[in-house]
């Protein structure tokens, strides 16, 4: 008896410490981007007229942004568009940009039910590879009446469709991009 004793309080351990190791594998993956996060949002505070941040999002229609949300000290709302490495910044008054609601009025329009909106912006090399100008986008995921998975862009502005992506099943690859 006293030798299985032994074996499970070993086992036990070598079990303690692997989820460890695991916790402190996720934790610092966690923490890089969060790191990440907040040098984006001191940028941004740094560098726009933003005073206090109200949200964040990631847009990752042209590359990965970090897109923050805010006010600045006379209450006016104002988007920070933070990219690259070191940190570039556009920054668009929240006042000529459609709300999410808007957004989701014009994917219905485009025939895709929305499931989610990130809002981003298209710098010029962006820009000239998907044939639009630099500007904010709404970046929409949603369902066509058939089912089918797609990507809507439309303009941040105006609503006005940019392109789209329909993603197809592919039985060995898992889905592709059309």
């Amino acid at each position: 008896m006293g030798r299985l004793k032994w074996w499970l309080i070993g086992a036990g351990a070598v079990c303690i410490a692997l989820v460890a190791a695991l916790c402190v594998g996720a934790w610092n993956e966690i923490s890089s981007e969060w790191q990440v996060e907040q040098a984006a949002a001191q940028y941004a505070l740094n560098h726009s007229p933003i005073d206090h941040i109200q949200g964040h999002d990631v847009f990752t229609g042209a590359g990965t942004e970090e897109v923050f949300y805010g006010q600045d000290a006379f209450g006016h709302d104002w988007y920070a568009f933070v990219d690259g490495s070191p940190f570039s910044i556009q920054i668009q008054s929240a006042s000529g940009i459609l709300s999410a609601a808007k957004v989701q009025k014009a994917a219905l329009a485009n025939q895709v039910k929305p499931i989610s909106e990130h809002i981003g912006y298209l710098n010029q090399a962006a820009a000239s590879s998907f044939s639009a100008k630099a500007g904010p986008v709404w970046e929409i995921y949603g369902t066509t009446p058939s089912g089918k998975h797609v990507y809507l862009y439309v303009n941040a502005r105006t609503g006005k469709q940019l392109w789209k992506y329909v993603l197809q099943q592919n039985a060995t690859a898992g889905g592709i991009l059309n």
